[in-house]
């Protein structure tokens, strides 16, 4: 089966094509950068994420070629994929990125806050009411570790006893 023919029109449409997928493939790293700066993340789960974006990636450039080249690689494509990613990385990667983060950790700041808010009086009650359950569990366990000792001791004369009670019989 032969290729398609695209006029050299239709090949520098293609060619600014591939660059604004190769840009949409940046802006979907980003978001996986984005991720990383505001939540910690384990080793395992960055992998997992590197993993989970060459797949996305991929689907996202092999979706591109089949609708606009029919399957088709060519090399004009892939250079520009790299163009649109380096590009979108020169230019608006450094802004999304710092308006992203800052957005979403003013929001956690704020949600942080306003559980802190609710949670207050619950933990002056909690402070107000910890001594007397402090002292009261103390003495608890104070109380249950002289049950312990006093049932040592009675096992022990019990056994003193039966070995009594059975040397007489």
């Amino acid at each position: 089966m032969d290729g398609i023919i695209l006029s050299m029109s239709g090949q520098a449409l293609s060619f600014l094509a591939s660059g604004l997928a190769g840009a949409v493939i940046g802006m979907v790293y980003d978001v996986f950068r984005i991720l990383r700066k505001t939540a910690k993340h384990p080793g395992l789960l960055t992998q997992f994420e590197d993993v989970l974006f060459w797949i996305s990636g991929t689907l996202l450039m092999f979706y591109y070629l089949l609708r606009v080249n029919g399957g088709e690689l060519r090399a004009f494509h892939l250079i520009g994929a790299a163009l649109g990613v380096a590009l979108y990385f020169a230019t608006v990667s450094r802004f999304v990125m710092l308006v992203s983060v800052t957005a979403i950790n003013f929001i956690k700041s704020v949600i942080h806050q306003v559980i802190e808010i609710i949670l207050t009086p619950f933990k002056r009650l909690i402070n107000l009411c910890a001594p007397p359950v402090k002292a009261a569990w103390l003495r608890t366990r104070r109380f249950v570790h002289a049950i312990k000792i006093m049932i040592k001791r009675k096992t022990r004369e019990g056994r003193k006893n039966w070995r009594i009670i059975r040397r007489k019989i």
